[in-house]
């Protein structure tokens, strides 16, 4: 099992601490994919804080046999984005 199903998993579970650790393995990602479409800084960073809160409130939605964590991830992104 790696890393991300493994905090997923805990999450789902009562163990809201470990979201901390998608959220540090995943946000320069999610910065760099939500900048490079917004083109602002501070409309980037509120869109990636919107971004891990529609996440950790969806968590239980994620299915790891559709796709990676981080794919998912960058789908919610994009669709803040273009929102």
């Amino acid at each position: 099992m790696d890393e991300d199903q493994s905090s997923i998993e805990r999450v789902l579970t009562g163990d809201v601490e470990a979201f901390r650790g998608l959220v540090e393995r995943h946000q320069r990602r999610v910065f760099g994919f939500v900048r490079n479409l917004v083109r602002n800084g501070p409309d980037a960073e509120d869109l990636v804080q919107d971004v891990f809160v529609a996440a950790f409130r969806k968590l239980d939605s994620f299915d790891d046999r559709r796709s990676q964590f981080s794919t998912w991830l960058l789908t919610i992104a994009r669709n803040r984005c273009l929102n």
